[in-house]
Parts: C-alpha cells; sequence; structure tokens
C-alpha cells in the first residue's frame, strides 16, 4: 500500500495492509480528508484544498493526496496581561518578552497552547497557587486570513513559605540549615526547592530525602514544607586485589566514615599495597560555612617504592583550607611537612622540607 500525505499533518490513514477489507480502506480514504484538513490547521493553514485518488489492483491498494495548504493565517492581533502580584515579577516580565507568537508571525496552535502552558507552569513554580485565566480567546477570521489572540491571566498573590520542618536526628540542626535554601518567609519557589533538595543530596549524609511542600495545607498565604531525611549508613569499606604488569599484584583497601560526629566531621582512608609501589593515605574533613565546597582537612601519608635500581620511603603531614569562588573556580591554601629517604645505586640521603602553598583551579 502507498499513500502520499502533506508532511506536516498529523494523519495517519491509510496504513492498512494490502489484504485489508475494501470495504475498511475505502472508509479510512473518505475520514482522511479531514485528519489533513485538522493536521493543515494545527499549523496555521485554513485554506487548503486536498486532491486524493483511491485504486484497488490484483496485489493492493494505492492512494495518492494532492495538498495545497494555501496561505497561513497571520496573527493581526494579540493582547496577554498579567493582573495581581505575578504583574511585578520580573520572570513573569521576561515570559512575556519571549513569547513564542507575536503579531505578524504566522499562527501555530501548538505555540498559541504552548504560551498558555508556560504561564501556568509557571505560576504554580512560583508560589501563585491561585491563578487562572479569566479569559481565553483565539478567534479565526478566514475571510481575512488573520487570528486574534486574547489572553487575560490573573495569578493572585504569591505564596510563601511558611514553617520549614526538618525531620532529622543524626546532625546537629545548624549543619543540616546550611544545605537549606528556603526559610519561612521567603517566597515560595519551586527552583529554591530543587536546590535545597540537590545540596542535600551532594552532601553525602542522606539516603532518603523527602521534601514535601504541603500546598494543601497553605493558610494565610504560606505554605509548610517538611524535609525528612535518613541517613546513610555511617561507615563504608571497599576492598579489590588486582594485577599490573609494571608493579605487578595489587591489593587494595578503604574505609569512610561519613559522620564523626553530629557537625558533619569526615574521615576517609586508602590503602594500596604492590610489591613495587605501596601507598597509605588518611584525611580528616572538616565542613565550613558552605558545606558542599569550603572544608578544612588534615591528613597524612606514607609511600614505599622498590625497585631494582631506587628505593624510596616518604611520608606527607598536610593541612589544607579548600574554597571555592562563584561555582567557577576554587582556592587551596595549604602547609605540607614532607619528609622523604632514598637510596640509589650511586646516591642516597634524607630530605625534610616545610612547603606552604596556594593553588587556584577552575571547577
Amino acid at each position: 500500500p502507498r499513500s502520499t500525505i502533506f508532511p506536516y499533518t498529523r494523519s495517519s490513514d491509510l496504513k492498512e495492509p494490502c489484504n485489508a477489507p475494501k470495504w475498511k480502506i475505502q472508509n479510512e480514504f473518505i475520514d482522511s480528508e479531514q485528519e489533513i484538513d485538522l493536521g493543515l490547521r494545527a499549523l496555521g493553514y485554513y485554506h487548503g484544498q486536498t486532491i486524493k485518488t483511491l485504486v484497488f489492483n490484483k496485489d493492493c491498494w494505492h492512494a495518492d493526496f494532492n495538498i495545497t495548504p494555501g496561505p497561513k493565517v497571520a496573527i493581526g492581533r494579540m493582547k496577554v496581561v498579567v493582573n495581581g502580584a505575578a504583574a511585578y515579577d520580573d520572570v513573569f516580565t521576561k515570559l512575556l518578552a519571549d513569547l513564542p507568537l507575536k503579531p505578524g508571525n504566522g499562527l501555530h496552535h501548538g505555540k498559541y497552547e504552548s504560551i498558555k502552558s508556560r504561564m501556568q507552569s509557571l505560576a504554580l513554580s512560583r508560589g501563585y497557587l491561585d491563578s487562572g485565566f479569566s479569559e481565553k480567546k483565539l478567534i479565526i477570521d478566514k475571510n481575512s486570513n488573520t487570528a486574534q489572540i486574547y489572553l487575560t491571566f490573573n495569578s493572585g498573590r504569591r505564596m510563601m513559605y511558611g514553617a520549614v520542618d526538618i525531620q532529622q536526628d543524626f546532625l546537629d540542626e545548624s549543619f543540616v540549615q546550611k544545605y537549606i535554601s528556603i526559610k519561612s518567609g521567603d517566597l515560595y519557589s519551586s527552583e529554591d526547592l530543587a536546590k535545597t533538595h540537590n545540596a542535600l543530596s551532594q552532601s553525602g549524609y542522606f539516603d532518603v530525602i523527602d521534601i514535601h511542600s504541603g500546598v494543601e495545607h497553605a493558610k494565610e498565604g504560606k505554605i509548610p514544607v517538611t524535609i525528612a531525611l535518613t541517613p546513610k549508613k555511617r561507615a563504608h569499606y571497599s576492598f579489590g586485589i588486582g594485577f599490573d604488569t609494571d608493579i605487578g599484584p595489587m591489593l587494595n583497601a578503604s574505609y569512610i566514615n561519613r559522620r564523626i560526629n553530629r557537625h558533619g566531621h569526615f574521615f576517609t582512608s586508602n590503602v594500596d599495597l604492590s610489591p613495587v609501589l605501596s601507598t597509605a593515605e588518611i584525611e580528616y574533613y572538616i565542613p565550613l560555612e558552605d558545606p558542599l565546597s569550603d572544608f578544612l582537612t588534615f591528613s597524612g601519608g606514607l609511600k614505599r617504592e622498590h625497585t631494582e635500581a631506587y628505593h624510596s620511603l616518604s611520608a606527607l603531614l598536610s593541612t589544607r583550607w579548600k574554597h571555592a569562588y562563584d561555582s567557577s573556580w576554587k582556592q587551596t591554601v595549604f602547609l605540607d611537612y614532607v619528609y622523604e629517604s632514598f637510596t640509589a645505586e650511586s646516591d642516597s640521603g634524607d630530605t625534610l622540607m616545610l612547603v606552604p602553598g596556594d593553588r587556584k583551579s577552575n571547577v
């Protein structure tokens, strides 16, 4: 079977197999013109013409559609009004300035529907929970081939956060608050709720994060929020075994303590053992004002290297202050105390150094 359809219609007719009943194919062929017309109108073509033919032969059926869409309906007048507190909201102002349809544009029903849905979605995400359209009109004059759009959106007042209840008992409340982007009395925003969820998720302390905004319990323009947190296991262990052609068999073990205390201090350690190269590292982290990016750390390490031509043993004690700026670059100020003892084929020695430094890098 073959049918030629104008590429921009939503018609799905005439997909019957060759052995389908003739009456069924004929009925779909008759209905196809209406489907094509609906598809053309969705894109703004209200003067489309279709010439179609259907032929049956001994092997199958064959349908042809010759579609002339005609001129596209142009938007003559468009008036989109926002009443209420959203009229003074910069985010709504930007939305209205960037609408996908403007006077002089060709009509597109999908874009018209998207304008309405974007306004409603933005209102809900910004806390205009009593919002809605009091006027939604799309008037089409086929004689002049023009359209007029009238939309009036009443936002009402913008809600605020009410009480923010954080349900957890394993970390100090003042520490958990550093991850929370909302507080009672702030204007409601789903973006801030998402930011809070992401921060809590990235912290590494929580296994389950459940943030519920009690829209149904809103009173006097305030929405209560409940944040229920379930901890991850305090300790994490891992072990590994492998082989490398340069250093031979390898053993690895690591240990992480995610919560040394209620202030979020945590500890990491890692040991790699092999006949040629072995290392051991530990680091203690103290989160600072922004616990996702700012830390004070204390660390130590040992490194042993043993080859036929070279033997060395080194140790490191270090303290570091790590801080991120504007999510674009980070700074690390450090003070390292380094000891190294080595023996080579014709040389040996010991080194002891105190090394201060300041390093900056892109995040």
